[in-house]
């Protein structure tokens, strides 16, 4: 296993976070956005390394905003990824569009520099009671 390392010094200079719990043992942390989201980062390895991060959004923009996602997506990585893949994957975002394959879910999947795989889904919650924002990055 050779899971990426946890970025504490970032996560706890980034302007955006209120409070953050490390859990140094299984590569994951949770963070309290001061916007009132939380975040929930792991990191992982095993065939294939990467991180994935999810976020509860409190005040979600519409599913119809694809860039609105996309800057929300893009401020999650900058917290939660290294400085280099966060700029990866801010930059393979840049280029991509969200797809709706239903009323309640947006996604965006592909590759990147590398064949790095990238994702992100947002997925509403019941009754618009927030949604939840996935990003996640993966060596091949």
């Amino acid at each position: 296993m050779h899971p990426p390392p946890l970025d504490v010094a970032t996560m706890r200079a980034s302007k955006d976070v209120k409070d953050i719990v490390i859990d140094p043992s299984k590569l994951s942390a949770n963070m309290l956005l001061k916007d009132g989201s939380s975040v929930r980062i792991i990191n992982m390895g095993c065939q294939h390394s990467g991180s994935v991060a999810r976020s509860w959004v409190m005040n979600p923009a519409s599913l119809s905003d694809s860039a609105a996602w996309i800057q929300e997506a893009d401020k999650i990585a900058r917290i939660a990824f290294t400085p280099t893949e966060a700029k990866s994957f801010v930059a393979w975002a840049a280029k991509g569009q969200l797809q709706k394959p239903d009323d309640s879910h947006l996604v965006l999947d592909g590759t990147g520099y590398g064949d790095m795989a990238y994702s992100i889904e947002v997925e509403s919650a019941s009754m618009g009671m927030g949604a939840w924002l996935t990003i996640s990055y993966a060596y091949p």
